[in-house]
Order: C-alpha cells, then sequence, then structure tokens
C-alpha cells in the first residue's frame, strides 16, 4: 500500500480493517503479495503470514504483539526470504519492480522487494484474510567474535531491541522491548 504510513491519522488495535483493506475479484486462485523490509541491514528470514482474521485473535494493527507464538500458529506461511536492504553495498533480492515503480515511483529507494503468491483457494467470497509480512533482522549482532574481550552479550538498546526477546527497560514511560520477529501492518 503506497500510503503505508499517514502523518497525524489514528491507528488503534483493529484500524487496519478499515485502514489496510483491498478487494480481491472472486474469479482469482491466487495473488501476489509485494514488500519490502525497511529499518534492517541484514533480512535474516522474511515470511507472509495469511489467515482469515476471525481464525488470528490476538492480531493487532497498531503495535507488535506479545502474543506471536499464538498469531503465528494460526496463520498460513509463504517460503522464508532473505537478502540485505538497501543500506548494504549490494542489496537483495532485487530492487526494481516494474509495478511498484508505476504505482508510486521509481524515485523512492525501497531497498529489496519480496514476492510471494498466495493461493486463495481456501478461502470463500466474502472472507476478511489478514495478510501480514513478518521478519527476523540483523541476528548477526548478537554474535560476538571469539578473539573480542571481556566476553559479555550485547549491551546496547539497538542490539538487544533486535535480537533479544527477553531485553526490556523502561524509563520516564518509554520501554525498550526486545523481540526478534518484526510485524508489519496487516493488509485485508
Amino acid at each position: 500500500m503506497p500510503d503505508d504510513i499517514i502523518p497525524l491519522s489514528s491507528r488503534s488495535g483493529k484500524s487496519c480493517k478499515s485502514t489496510h483493506r483491498v478487494s480481491v475479484p472472486n474469479n482469482l486462485s491466487s495473488i501476489e503479495i509485494i514488500w519490502t523490509v525497511g529499518g534492517a541491514f541484514t533480512i535474516d528470514e522474511t515470511k507472509v503470514a495469511h489467515g482469515k482474521w476471525e481464525d488470528l485473535p490476538t492480531l493487532d494493527c497498531s503495535t507488535q504483539t506479545s502474543s506471536l507464538d499464538e498469531l503465528l500458529s494460526a496463520a498460513i506461511h509463504s517460503n522464508p526470504q532473505s537478502g540485505k536492504s538497501r543500506w548494504s553495498e549490494n542489496p537483495s533480492p532485487s530492487q526494481t519492480n516494474i509495478w511498484l515503480s508505476d504505482e508510486v515511483g521509481s524515485e523512492i529507494p525501497y531497498g529489496p522487494i519480496f514476492t510471494e503468491t498466495i493461493n486463495l483457494e481456501n478461502y470463500s467470497l466474502g472472507d476478511t484474510i489478514a495478510v501480514v509480512p513478518y521478519a527476523v533482522v540483523d541476528q548477526g549482532w548478537s554474535k560476538q567474535p571469539e578473539t573480542y574481550t571481556p566476553k559479555v552479550p550485547p549491551q546496547s538498546h539497538v542490539v538487544n531491541a533486535r535480537t533479544n526477546p527477553d531485553w526490556r527497560y523502561e524509563n520516564v514511560g518509554k520501554v525498550v522491548q526486545g523481540r526478534t520477529h518484526w510485524i508489519s501492518v496487516s493488509l485485508l
């Protein structure tokens, strides 16, 4: 969706049901999903999860869900893909896509473009289907080379926020909560 983040617009727990809604013609047996992963250097794994909205009870459009296992266990997942972001010397996979360039402009550097085809044959006419891209990123940051001392795990918020689900710090109402899976806003 070209206007994924709209300044000053309200985002609540279920707002994506109206703001990220797309109708699919009923004669299609599959649909191609195109997404990018931003805000990372290495995309260790990215997939698309999909399922009926009512089967994904913990899906929240405005925050990273704390019940990731429950959400992901109730969904159908695409094959894992990986790559290097636009911040890498050699981004991969390709950074170009004809449809994306025509739809939202080619001057925006999106980074690697991932694609997956979703089989729609298991869904019925009128079903509300949630499509949720997600990624695991920058996991190499948590590995200290053998030759470095002292032998302590990473201490920075930026590394632990991406690699350590047990990392949690609060200060003046702000929270840094670590996680390994980063979930996009759902497309319905």
